[in-house]
């Protein structure tokens, strides 16, 4: 089974975090399959690879507790929180078709917001 979870990095009272896609027996900083984001909590920033985490949720990998709320915290969830997560943050639809249409307009949305930003810098 495949999480999301954080992987520390950084040095001695600089902790820093990779957003990880990792099999669960693997230890806190084993070999991860993926680097899907990261996470600085002392500047409070987050860089996220939407289309890969959204990969690797459609193929059954399950957030922690904290890998969600960070996401929640992105509010890349908003459009996915009617059908895709339940109260239980843990518990995945089994909705496939449902979740990819909704990942393609996220990405659409999220990509236009992109092109935005560029144009008004």
């Amino acid at each position: 089974m495949v999480k999301l979870r954080l992987k520390r990095c950084g040095r001695k009272q600089r902790a820093i975090y990779r957003i990880v896609a990792i099999d669960v027996r693997s230890r806190r900083d084993g070999r991860a399959l993926c680097k899907v984001g990261l996470y600085d909590p002392i500047n409070n920033q987050t860089s996220l690879n939407l289309p890969a985490i959204f990969h690797f949720i459609e193929k059954g990998a399950e957030p922690t507790r904290t890998v969600y709320n960070i996401l929640k915290k992105a509010k890349i969830f908003q459009e996915l929180s009617g059908f895709f997560f339940n109260p239980n943050p843990l518990f995945l639809s089994t909705n496939k078709e449902a979740i990819s249409n909704a990942t393609m307009n996220l990405m659409e949305s999220s990509i236009l917001a992109q092109d935005e930003r560029w144009r008004h810098a």
